[in-house]
């Protein structure tokens, strides 16, 4: 037969005492506190690991993040500076179709009317 468990009450967490300092340490890290009481080094955690990259890595990481920072930048420049010379050369496009259209009307008229017919250049 086994001893029936008591719960703890809600909220705390059932602690062991350690032998080398008296601390009170709950359960699930009192193996890695004894490590640490006993002087052996842990193995870092990844959070750790992380933090040394990063400040390792900072200037490279950081001068890489501006450099993308400024090429986004410079292409949204360029599509708008794009979009004004389209509007430009569609004007200028614009204009040419105009005028060749008008040359087109002229010889037409020219065709039909002759030389001597001078009421629409008046």
């Amino acid at each position: 037969m086994t001893a029936k468990r008591t719960k703890a009450p809600y909220g705390s967490v059932p602690k062991k005492t350690c032998k080398k300092c008296d601390r009170k340490i709950s359960c699930t890290n009192i193996s890695k506190h004894i490590k640490v009481c006993k002087g052996i080094k842990l193995p870092e955690t990844r959070s750790e690991i992380r933090k040394k990259s990063w400040e390792k890595n900072r200037a490279k990481r950081v001068g890489f993040q501006r450099d993308q920072r400024a090429a986004k930048f410079f292409e949204e420049l360029q599509v708008i500076y794009y979009a004004r010379f389209l509007e430009k050369d569609k004007a200028y496009e614009i204009k040419k179709k105009a005028k060749l259209e008008e040359a087109a009307t002229d010889i037409r008229f020219l065709e039909t009317f002759g030389a001597e017919s001078e009421s629409h250049e008046e």
